[in-house]
């Protein structure tokens, strides 16, 4: 883990300051990346995103407000430990969606399985 929780607390500035700051610096680190890789197509890689890359940039600055915001009102080895475990409930929450999809196709196939097909005769 990178000493971010230790740096927030050290810093001792306001919450949106430290925001501001950790967004503009995110921000400018993958605009580099993003200039170092593709050069002057750096616009048309931000464009070929779409929407899935917009819906993951807002989640990222979520996780960033949390992260900010949990290490300015609670212990660092709090929000540490939490972050922790999340690889453990991305898992459990894969497993559940998995479990849910798999039942709703079942009934699915099942119900097409039991209804009548047009034009095909039963014996």
């Amino acid at each position: 883990m990178a000493p971010d929780a230790l740096l927030i607390k050290l810093a001792a500035l306001p919450d949106a300051e430290i925001l501001m700051w950790r967004g503009y610096l995110s921000a400018l680190g993958f605009l580099l990346i993003v200039l170092a890789r593709h050069g002057r197509d750096t616009l048309a890689a931000y464009r070929r995103c779409g929407g899935i890359g917009i819906a993951v940039a807002l989640l990222f600055s979520l996780t960033t407000c949390g992260f900010v915001l949990g290490n300015q009102y609670t212990r660092a080895g709090n929000v540490l430990l939490i972050l922790a475990t999340c690889p453990l409930i991305a898992a459990a929450l894969s497993l559940l969606m998995t479990l849910i999809a798999k039942g709703f196709y079942e009934r699915r196939l099942e119900q097409r399985q039991a209804a009548p097909r047009r034009g095909v005769k039963t014996p």
